[in-house]
């Protein structure tokens, strides 16, 4: 199905019908603003981040029938506030930006086959402390080993997954 998602400053995210231009279900769950949401590739899956420090993995299909509130996964991320997020372009990765200046990566694929194992339920964190502010935006390259995060001020890093480093990309100004 195709949806809308809407994260409001009172901690709810609505899913919405964008050919009807109604809500189809509220859901609660975050204790702060909600800060960003993100579908996986197929729209299967919501992801919403907040200023609670949590993200919430809303598996929307398979729980789109489900009468009341939806189940999710909450995963923590080192008690700073989320800021963004984006799934890969095959959806096995989350990347989440935050406060602390951390970028996380998060095995999707492994949460949602309900496995516990590394990267699921806690973050592989691929950086900390290189960017001078808070990580307000995330983007995947079509090349799959690739992320872009940037902050504030000219503040962005090309992270090559490959290498578990990254590179300084200078902005066009």
């Amino acid at each position: 199905g195709k949806y809308l998602a809407a994260g409001r400053v009172d901690r709810i995210v609505s899913l919405i019908d964008p050919d009807r231009g109604v809500v189809l279900k509220d859901l609660h769950g975050h204790t702060e603003s909600v800060t960003a949401c993100c579908f996986s590739p197929g729209n299967e899956v919501l992801a919403t981040s907040s200023r609670d420090a949590t993200i919430r993995i809303w598996p929307i299909e398979s729980q789109k029938r489900a009468k009341g509130k939806l189940n999710c996964a909450v995963l923590q991320h080192n008690n700073a506030q989320v800021l963004s997020i984006v799934f890969s372009g095959n959806g096995h990765l989350l990347a989440s930006g935050s406060e602390d200046t951390s970028v996380c990566l998060w095995d999707t694929e492994t949460l949602l086959s309900g496995r516990e194992l590394l990267g699921a339920t806690r973050p592989v964190r691929i950086s900390r402390g290189r960017h001078r502010y808070g990580v307000r935006s995330l983007a995947f390259s079509p090349l799959p080993h690739e992320l872009l995060a940037s902050a504030d001020l000219n503040d962005i890093f090309l992270y090559d997954m490959r290498r578990g480093g990254s590179s300084t990309l200078h902005p066009i100004i």
